[in-house]
């Protein structure tokens, strides 16, 4: 019994592991790679965009650095609101205009949730950069009937059957550990919308 549940630990970091280095890494090699596609194009167009493109490329080469050794070095916790403002960085520097509205700042949310929420939204984040090819995007937290959520629209081609993987599966994992959930969904007309939902612990819910 003691080597099973010693295999079934293993196997749970394994997985953990994973899953850190796709939402994170993953996240930031796309936003390397979309900003060199990009670079490619204006060498010809816009010669004198390059210098720009090159050095966000550059600092996000760092970023990709960084996000290593705090892997290597087991620092967990992600902040929520810091994650949005660093994929709202990401998205405006690939021309997705982004817009972030924070209803319930008073809500204070375990280290647990916060890090979920936050890696979700990481992840959407890489899923829109990949396969969305939007403009605008907005971000929302609202605190609704026992429920916080965090809403992403976008204004672009949909949910493609190519954006259906692991990332997704990772996000709807997340939410179910903390007994919420995430809905997908998109059209070519409305773009893609994502919603995390987690219930909100007792006493941390504002007066109505």
């Amino acid at each position: 019994m003691a080597d099973v549940n010693t295999q079934l630990v293993q196997q749970e970091e394994r997985q953990r592991i994973a899953r850190d280095l796709h939402d994170t890494i993953g996240h930031t090699l796309t936003m390397i790679k979309v900003k060199t596609e990009l670079t490619t194009k204006l060498i010809d167009r816009d010669p004198s965009s390059v210098k720009q493109e090159l050095n966000d490329i550059l600092a996000t080469t760092r970023t990709a650095l960084k996000q290593v050794r705090e892997l290597v070095s087991d620092m967990n916790f992600v902040s929520l609101q810091t994650e949005l403002l660093h994929c709202q960085q990401l998205l405006q520097s690939a021309h997705i205009t982004t817009t972030i509205n924070n209803h319930c700042p008073k809500i204070v949310l375990s280290s647990v949730e916060e890090t979920m929420l936050a890696l979700c939204v990481r992840e959407a984040t890489t899923n829109m950069l990949k396969h969305s090819q939007a403009q605008s995007c907005q971000m929302k937290i609202q605190c609704q009937k026992g429920q916080y959520t965090v809403a992403i629209q976008d204004d672009g081609i949909g949910l493609q059957q190519e954006g259906l993987g692991n990332g997704i599966n990772s996000m709807k994992e997340r939410m179910r550990v903390l007994h919420g959930y995430a809905l997908i969904e998109g059209n070519t007309t409305t773009g893609t919308s994502v919603l995390f939902s987690i219930p909100i612990q007792d006493g941390k819910e504002p007066p109505t």
